[in-house]
């Protein structure tokens, strides 16, 4: 079974959704800011293709309590077993190509209908099949169950108990001789914890969990077996140990992907996992060996989850990542386009943030950063709220064209997007205009400077030379290449020491702005950079230096806040 098409209307913070999945999306990974309906996402697709026959559902769960919640799903791929006329058969459909439900033709894509509806006044759900020109069926609970859907969260113990409703009950019910071994197993934990006979069938159902969790990284699970569940419980009082320990007692990692391979475990045919937060418990290179697992085993037909890891949205491809937004109540979901492949391996952090700082390179990026990070430590003694509360985070946007690019690329997927650029490049303009954003949402420096230009340009004569001094002295560019970088400007020194205030005695204070701001960027005669700071090492010291973080060295008279107005009305805005 393959999820199509997903409407939801009227549940928790999501007043409506719609949302088409082209048909060859296997791994979906929604990203996002917080709070902006991913987990609302899963969980409704949980609701929908669950077997249950009721749900945990709460007055807090609708919207608006006068309207009922409705999720619905387009299903595809449909297992055999559900296509005869006596199953769905006949309340199957298919899409016209302006989204229509439609009479199913050999022609079109065979789909079903799948509506749940929960109303406020009984809070009982109803799942019904819906087909053009007929009444609404009912879906019945051992029907939706051959959907194949498992929903992995934090709640996992569940999974490790033999009851009458848990995929372990469910795997081993129709096992020869599973009762029997299950009531031998409680007796014999009970009488100092002998071990049972266990007949073959249980046994080899038990095997295909163990060989489940090391597919997906869960760990070695070789003695798997029934015992006494010491918590309580129904069926018993029976889970399931791993020798003498019960599954129940691993660490949260481990036993999340030994749910997960249960739950596959117990389904007979092809899957769909849903998880949310799939980074829970889970050092990062498990994360990625999952995901990679699920992309090479045949029998998972789908995955939706959930993450706000760096590493989980790095792994994933960029036609893999499905972007969240929402507006009020108004959600939508966007799968990233293909040209952000390289940012989102790159910057992954960007898109789990709320608000982008799209900058033009690694000067700006080290230098908003260190700009930041002062900021927030101001703002802690303060108690007030810091740049993580906003949801803020610094984008390295390669580049004057590139960082327009990948202004409106983001602003596309819902992303509130700050733009810093250059003025030195004069071919973007229309790039800039055709990107509309508000005056204090873009920032360039005046007359052709770049963000060297802007800083010289605003500095004391004495701050000047402290900078350059202070350069040298943290190794962030050598007294050699600053010479060599003056040579090249056409501007050689007079002196050994390019921060001796003697070297520069027949410059005004101008004079020595402008070419020490082109210094701080000058190229050799073969293109090859001299610049001082073009690198987030450079920029973050820029930035510490402005901030007076340097115990040792005077502060500048110019506060960085007057250089990056905008950016901090950004920053740590309440809007």
């Amino acid at each position: 079974m393959k999820l199509r098409r997903l409407v939801i209307k009227n549940f928790r913070g999501i007043e409506h959704l719609e949302w088409s999945i082209p048909s060859g999306k296997k791994v979906i990974c929604l990203i996002g800011a917080g709070d902006v309906g991913k987990t609302t996402i899963v969980s409704a697709i949980s609701w929908l293709l669950s077997d249950r026959w009721s749900l945990p559902t709460s007055i807090n769960d609708f919207h608006d309590e006068s309207k009922p919640i409705v999720v619905e799903g387009l299903l595809s791929n449909l297992p055999d077993s559900l296509l005869a006329i006596e199953k769905w058969g006949s309340s199957l459909c298919s899409v016209t190509t302006g989204g229509d439900l439609a009479e199913p033709s050999d022609l079109e894509e065979v789909l079903a209908c799948l509506r749940l509806t929960i109303d406020c006044d009984t809070l009982e759900p109803r799942w019904e099949l819906i087909a053009p020109g007929s009444d609404p069926v009912t879906a019945r609970s051992a029907d939706r169950r051959r959907l194949g859907a498992a929903m992995l969260d934090d709640r996992v113990d569940s999974h490790f108990r033999w009851t009458s409703t848990s995929a372990l009950g469910k795997m081993t019910k129709d096992a020869d001789g599973a009762k029997t071994a299950l009531r031998e197993a409680t007796l014999a934990a009970r009488n100092s914890f002998q071990s049972a006979n266990i007949s073959a069938e249980l046994q080899k159902s038990l095997d295909k969990v163990s060989a489940g969790a090391a597919a997906i990284g869960a760990g070695n699970f070789c003695d798997l077996q029934p015992g006494i569940d010491l918590t309580g419980g129904q069926y018993g009082g029976v889970c399931l140990y791993e020798g003498t320990t019960p599954l129940s007692a691993f660490g949260l990692g481990s036993r999340r992907l030994a749910a997960l391979s249960i739950q596959k475990a117990s389904f007979s045919g092809k899957s769909t996992y849903l998880i949310d937060e799939i980074e829970s418990g889970l050092e990062p290179h498990r994360v990625v060996g999952l995901i990679e697992a699920f992309r090479r085993d045949d029998s998972v037909q789908q995955v939706f989850m959930t993450t706000h890891s760096p590493s989980a949205v790095e792994s994933c491809d960029a036609s893999e990542l499905a972007v969240v937004s929402r507006e009020g109540g108004e959600a939508r979901v966007s799968f990233l386009p293909t040209e952000l492949q390289a940012l989102h391996r790159s910057n992954p952090s960007s898109f789990l943030a709320k608000r982008i700082l799209i900058c033009e390179g690694a000067t700006e990026e080290g230098l908003l950063r260190s700009f930041i990070r002062l900021h927030d430590k101001d703002r802690q003694c303060l108690r007030q709220p810091t740049s993580v509360s906003y949801g803020v985070t610094v984008c390295n946007g390669g580049g004057g064209s590139s960082s327009c690019k990948k202004a409106r690329q983001f602003a596309d997927l819902g992303y509130k997007v700050f733009l810093l650029l250059d003025s030195d490049d004069r071919t973007i303009e229309e790039q800039v205009g055709e990107l509309g954003l508000k005056d204090e949402l873009l920032h360039r420096w005046n007359n052709g400077q770049c963000v060297e230009s802007a800083i010289f340009h605003v500095l004391a004569r004495k701050d000047i030379l402290a900078l350059i001094s202070a350069t040298i002295e943290y190794d962030i560019a050598s007294k050699d290449k600053i010479a060599k970088s003056f040579d090249a400007i056409g501007r050689p020194l007079k002196g050994e020491d390019p921060s001796a205030a003697e070297t520069w005695t027949e410059l005004s204070d101008k004079g020595l702005r402008d070419v020490a701001s082109k210094a701080s960027v000058a190229k050799k005669k073969d293109k090859n950079s001299l610049a001082w700071y073009k690198n987030v090492r450079g920029g973050i010291f820029l930035g510490d230096w402005l901030g007076g973080q340097f115990e040792y060295l005077p502060e500048p008279e110019v506060p960085i806040d007057s250089l990056f107005e905008k950016e901090l009305k950004f920053i740590y805005s309440s809007e």
